[in-house]
């Protein structure tokens, strides 16, 4: 997990959930397995005094609460259950995650939020396998797929991977929309290669809202901007700082070059 990846997550925290501290909230990470050398997760970020963070992944291992036998039909985890739903550095490494989506939006609650954080660029790095690079009009279009309202979505230029960013809200759909969610679920996992049971996932005819479902729309965009331009003014100041340290030895060493040249004789190292 890069910084950059922790940042950005961290931004989404003080943009949507700040001011929830004190609330119960529940948050599923997908691919939340630390497998840097560090090991560092986003379980960190989520400690809120009533927050419940679980780690889903698809091997046991550090920061995995629930270790799930099929990637793309968690058995494992109820419906409508979680209030948020994070992922960073996952749906690259995931074949149809266009399958893994909507187990997202099965295992969200109605208003329920989804950050999602994927690169758009960087090395290939296959953990087993390195699919995919995102942008945000794939992002904008997987809001469409699920059905979900596009909260946000840009992608983070100033950093190697690129990272794009997607905030997805789930609606509080009426009982023939949740219905229709729920056959759109059933065709799109009838269409996975190999072999997979879904006949025990159950849907409810109604849910409890979460208490999201009031989430504005481009606050990370605002946060990330922000801190860009703070960056780029600490580069700044950094880039002054070392002209106003070098930059008079720089000059000298430059008018003696000049004028060794002009004498005909050859530049001497100071």
């Amino acid at each position: 997990m890069h910084k950059n990846s922790l940042d950005l997550m961290s931004l989404f925290v003080t943009g949507y959930l700040s001011n929830y501290g004190g609330e119960s909230i529940r948050i599923l990470d997908v691919g939340s397995q630390g497998v840097d050398a560090d090991a560092r997760t986003y379980r960190q970020l989520f400690v809120g005094e009533n927050w419940q963070y679980q780690g889903l992944d698809i091997a046991e291992g550090h920061n995995v609460d629930v270790c799930v036998l099929d990637p793309y039909v968690w058995h494992e985890v109820p419906s409508d259950a979680f209030d948020v739903v994070i992922s960073g550095q996952t749906l690259e490494h995931v074949p149809f995650f266009w399958n893994l989506v909507f187990e997202v939006g099965r295992v969200l609650r109605p208003g329920g939020l989804a950050c999602l954080i994927a690169p758009s660029g960087g090395h290939e790095h296959r953990y087993p396998v390195d699919c995919w690079r995102f942008y945000p009009d794939g992002f904008s279009a997987l809001s469409t797929w699920l059905g979900f309202e596009l909260l946000d979505t840009f992608t983070d230029w100033s950093h190697y991977w690129g990272d794009s960013v997607v905030i997805l809200k789930k609606p509080t759909w009426t009982i023939d929309e949740r219905q229709a969610f729920e056959h759109r679920w059933q065709v799109a996992m009838s269409l996975l290669p190999g072999s997979h049971t879904f006949t025990d996932i159950t849907f409810e005819a109604t849910a409890e809202a979460s208490i999201l479902k009031n989430s504005p729309q481009g606050k990370l965009s605002e946060l990330a901007s922000h801190r860009r331009t703070l960056l780029s003014t600490a580069l700044h100041r950094l880039q002054r700082a070392v002209l106003e340290l070098l930059g008079p030895r720089i000059t000298r060493g430059a008018i003696s070059v000049r004028n060794q040249l002009r004498s005909g004789k050859a530049p001497t190292a100071n």
